[in-house]
C-alpha cells in the first residue's frame, strides 16, 4: 500500500512532481527487506544496531567470521576495540610481531602512543 506526500505536505509547486511521489508503506515488504538487509549489514560491519536474533543461520555464520576478522584487525593495529583471547595462535604471532614494530614507528614518528620502555638497543 502506498500513500500520497502531497496529502502531508501539500503541492510544493518548486519541486514539479512532488507531490505524486509514493513513498512505501512502512508495514511493506519492500520496508521489511530493508530492514533486514540493514540489520545484516550493522552485524557484519560491527556499526548501528544488530540483532543477532534476527539473523538466519547462514548470515550468523558470516557475522561470526566478520566479527573474527574485525577483531583481529583490531588487535593488529593496537586499537582499543580488541579481544586477545579470540584470536587464533596464528592472529596471536602476527599481532605479537606488529606490536613492537608499531611501538617503534610510534617512537619514531613522536606519537603520544610511544611506550620508550618497550624499545631494545641494538
Amino acid at each position: 500500500m502506498h500513500f500520497n506526500v502531497s496529502r502531508l505536505v501539500g503541492n510544493w509547486p518548486f519541486l514539479p512532481g512532488f507531490h505524486q511521489l509514493q513513498l512505501p508503506n512502512p508495514g511493506s515488504a519492500e520496508v521489511a527487506i530493508a530492514r533486514r538487509q540493514r540489520n545484516v549489514s550493522d552485524c557484519k560491519d560491527g556499526v548501528g544496531l544488530c540483532d543477532h536474533s534476527k539473523l538466519t543461520h547462514s548470515e550468523a555464520g558470516e557475522v561470526t567470521v566478520a566479527e573474527h576478522q574485525r577483531n583481529a584487525s583490531n588487535c593488529k593495529n593496537g586499537w582499543d576495540d580488541c579481544d586477545y583471547f579470540k584470536l587464533n595462535q596464528l592472529e596471536a604471532r602476527e599481532v605479537a610481531v606488529a606490536e613492537p614494530q608499531r611501538n617503534f614507528s610510534d617512537c619514531r614518528d613522536g606519537r603520544e602512543t610511544c611506550d620508550y620502555s618497550q624499545l631494545t638497543g641494538g
